[in-house]
């Protein structure tokens, strides 16, 4: 499901990247940079995800907020690959961007799987926990029906 390849994509996103830090020459780099390159193409799943659950009528407002972290994302990589390359070496700044990846993975636990997947894969009993979860954490009332 999409919990599967969210998690799929953040680990292989922080171990790659984290490896490539470790790279003892150019071509063992490039690969694990391609498979960083690879394992990133998994993260839209949190999108679709996260848009599953967010509530209707703020959806949007979230949604947007949630891209807009791609940009701070983008705006901390350069800072830190300022402080690194000044004051350190690349290998740094590879491992150091791995960090908030793996702290996100970290809470693999708590990402509830795709409510709508289970459902198109016929298991409706577990589609039903998770909407009920999820009710739950958010201080929600499922609608009454199935």
């Amino acid at each position: 499901g999409r919990k599967k390849v969210v998690i799929f994509s953040n680990l292989g996103c922080a171990v790659f990247g984290a490896i490539s830090g470790l790279a003892p020459e150019i071509y063992f780099m490039l690969v694990m940079r391609f498979m960083v390159g690879f394992t990133v193409g998994g993260s839209g799943s949190a999108y679709t995800l996260f848009a599953e659950y967010a509530p209707q009528d703020i959806r949007g407002k979230l949604l947007v907020i949630e891209q807009g972290f791609w940009a701070v994302g983008a705006i901390f990589s350069v800072l830190l690959a300022w402080l690194c390359l000044v004051n350190f070496t690349w290998h740094w700044y590879m491992i150091l961007s791995s960090i908030p990846l793996f702290i996100v993975s970290a809470f693999w636990k708590w990402v509830p799987e795709s409510s709508r997947w289970l459902l198109a894969c016929g298991r409706v009993d577990e589609a039903q926990q998770v909407l009920q979860y999820v009710s739950e954490v958010n201080g929600a009332s499922l609608p009454i029906g199935q």
